[in-house]
């Protein structure tokens, strides 16, 4: 009896079996709600917050779709052979050869003047279709003036310097054996070259 003279049953609690499982399901409500809201952000990102413009994180696209450290220390980083990605609102593709060019071979056609194009991603064409990028512009006017047969071959990598630029050349550029070279040259061109970890 208790003081009210009712018998009067204390609760019991809950066995270490049933917390734990009372836990675990509460985790994983917890994990499942957070899992979604995740989801939903992402899902919020794409396609309302990125609309395909803007600078900075369509930079980091580049670098993470199209971009590798280099095997050779004097360019840090190049493109990926055979790549695609839409950056800026155009679509980018990367040749065999780390160019976004059309396929060129090494060996020049006769009769033809070569002029390889090095620079950063003014050269390379950022944001802007490849038929409108400098060098493919180029090659069209040189070709309709009706004085020879040119070529432009595209060798602009975003974030190059001027350093870096001559590191390609030296490296790959001129196995394109090219009657001229353009090299494009941008303020930013005179930063130092950044060093990368392997």
């Amino acid at each position: 009896m208790t003081r009210s003279g009712l018998n009067a049953e204390t609760p019991s609690r809950p066995s270490g079996n049933l917390r734990a499982g009372r836990f675990v399901a509460n985790l994983i409500v917890l994990l499942i709600s957070l899992g979604t809201i995740a989801g939903a952000l992402e899902l919020y990102a794409r396609l309302v917050a990125d609309d395909g413009m803007e600078f900075n994180l369509e930079m980091w696209k580049y670098a993470k779709a199209m971009k590798a450290v280099a095997g050779d220390a004097r360019i840090g980083h190049e493109h990926v052979p055979g790549v695609r990605a839409r950056l800026m609102g155009v679509d980018v593709a990367i040749n065999s050869r780390k160019l976004r060019a059309r396929e060129f071979s090494l060996e020049k056609p006769a009769n033809t003047t070569r002029i390889l194009m090095l620079g950063d991603s003014i050269a390379f064409g950022w944001g802007v279709r490849a038929e409108e990028t400098v060098s493919e512009r180029l090659e069209a006017m040189l070709n309709a003036e009706g004085g020879g047969r040119y070529e432009v071959i595209n060798a602009g990598v975003g974030n190059y310097n001027t350093d870096m630029e001559v590191g390609y050349f030296l490296g790959e550029g001129r196995q394109y054996r090219p009657d001229i070279v353009l090299l494009n040259y941008f303020v930013n061109d005179a930063e130092p070259s950044p060093r990368y970890r392997g």
